[in-house]
């Protein structure tokens, strides 16, 4: 007689139940998943199978499917090419000017985007937090550039829009980079100016503040908060009263 098996009673057995946990992606079907050479190919729907019009809550009708392709997480170091079955839907009530429309969910993946949100939020980390370049990000999801790079100008804009991002600072460092390029067979100067905090931060990653196109951005003001004091800018040429960005002390402005 062979031996029983001693798994936990929660365990989940059934193949496309354990399926979906590896999936992992909310409310999702998994319909089937084939191998490639350099890839897998994942097909997934919603299990949503009741939806109301937005414009005026009439109960919709199913007009088909829409396949859109997604560049997804690497499964256990293989990439993987989603490919979302979402639902077309019609609305039934003839007055309703919004006729037909289909699904969303940016659950999955947002709109005009070509990576799944989970795979978008990873590479805009990899790429602005731990420095990878967009080149090494895109071969390992085994997508192209654009599809990377697209994402994470999309998530790190949102991440450089948040007024919380920064914190408090008590003292900012200006320091003016000089990049040139041929441009038509003439070399084009450009000026950036790396806006950086001064103050004793224990992760130096996090001590950049922001950048700006063009020279001396020490000498415009700086936005002020509520009830924040006013301090001086040096930039190596003499001080002058500015507006402060600081809640505590004095923000010294140092031009390299």
């Amino acid at each position: 007689m062979a031996a029983l098996r001693d798994l936990p009673s929660d365990l989940e057995t059934g193949p496309v139940k354990v399926c979906e946990l590896l999936v992992g992606l909310p409310d999702v079907r998994v319909l089937g998943a084939k191998r490639h050479e350099r890839h897998v190919e994942l097909h997934v729907e919603t299990t949503a199978d009741v939806a109301g019009c937005p414009e005026c809550g009439v109960i919709a009708s199913g007009k088909g499917w829409r396949v859109v392709w997604f560049s997804d997480l690497t499964c256990f170091g293989t990439p993987v090419q989603l490919a979302w079955h979402k639902r077309r839907w019609r609305c039934v009530e003839p007055s309703c000017e919004l006729g037909s429309w289909t699904e969303v969910d940016d659950r999955i993946a947002g709109s005009r985007l070509r990576l799944t949100d989970r795979a978008a939020r990873w590479a805009t980390q990899q790429v602005g937090e731990l420095g990878r370049t967009v080149t090494e990000v895109a071969a390992t999801l085994g997508c192209d550039w654009h599809t990377v790079n697209d994402a994470v100008i999309a998530f790190g804009e949102r991440l450089i829009d948040d007024p919380g991002r920064i914190g408090e600072v008590a003292s900012l460092g200006l320091d003016e980079h000089l990049f040139v390029r041929e441009e038509h067979g003439r070399r084009r100067r450009h000026f950036v100016t790396t806006i950086c905090d001064l103050g004793p931060v224990g992760d130096v990653s996090k001590r950049l503040r922001g950048r700006h196109p063009g020279r001396h951005a020490g000498r415009r003001p700086l936005p002020r908060r509520p009830s924040a004091p006013r301090g001086a800018v040096s930039t190596g040429a003499g001080e002058r009263p500015a507006t402060s960005g600081c809640r505590s002390s004095p923000v010294k402005l140092r031009a390299a």
